[in-house]
């Protein structure tokens, strides 16, 4: 029988909001030019559009000294219920790299230059399968994509590929392929690797 080491004794949910957020309602990406990323969002990586909204101008805060427009926003669906919105900023900078392992991604791995408050999206699939289709896919289309991220070792995780974005954010596809035997046996304190949890998960 598994012993629990004392780093892995956390306080894992507390309070009263605990299990009253089911999920994510939508993400929003800033995108220079949501002709392009629609097209590669609905065309290359399969999602739904849902809502288009043209040219406004967003309501000013009380005390605000310059208004301001959005060209356009666009919202897609996924088949999980999930939405991800596009926001075109006209001028928008490329996004910079994945601070979590750049070498995953392909091409030249650098220190980022500017870490970002969204750092990359990973999106589900059902299985290895489901990986092995997208990859092909993916390159079919002209997008340069990650071989296959197995990671076999103990403890178990996501396999996954990685490739960017018409802006150049970082995306990911993961699989979790709960039907590989190899996750027999796998016990979910494995995961508590941080022999220094923070503060907030010390009972």
């Amino acid at each position: 029988m598994a012993t629990t080491a004392p780093h892995q004794r956390i306080v894992a949910e507390r309070g009263a909001a605990a299990g009253r957020i089911t999920g994510m309602n939508h993400i929003q990406l800033v995108v220079r030019d949501i002709d392009v990323s629609t097209r590669f969002y609905r065309d290359v990586l399969g999602f739904k559009v849902i809502r288009t909204q043209g040219e406004y101008s967003p309501p000013m805060p009380p005390g605000g000294e310059h208004a301001w427009c959005v060209p356009r926003n666009y919202f897609f669906q996924l088949p999980n219920g999930t939405f991800l919105s596009l926001i075109q900023v006209d001028g928008a900078s490329s996004a910079d790299q994945s601070v979590w392992t750049p070498s995953f991604w392909p091409g030249v791995a650098n220190p980022p230059s500017r870490p970002q408050k969204l750092d990359h999206m990973a999106f589900d699939v059902p299985g290895r399968a489901d990986l092995e289709w997208f990859q092909e896919h993916l390159r079919a289309s002209g997008v340069v994509v990650s071989e296959i991220v197995e990671r076999l070792e103990k403890p178990r995780f996501v396999k996954s590929i990685y490739f960017y974005d018409p802006d150049g954010i970082p995306l990911e596809i993961a699989t979790w392929d709960w039907d590989d035997p190899a996750w027999e046996g796998h016990d979910a304190t494995e995961w508590l690797m941080d022999e220094e949890p923070v503060p907030a998960l010390r009972g």
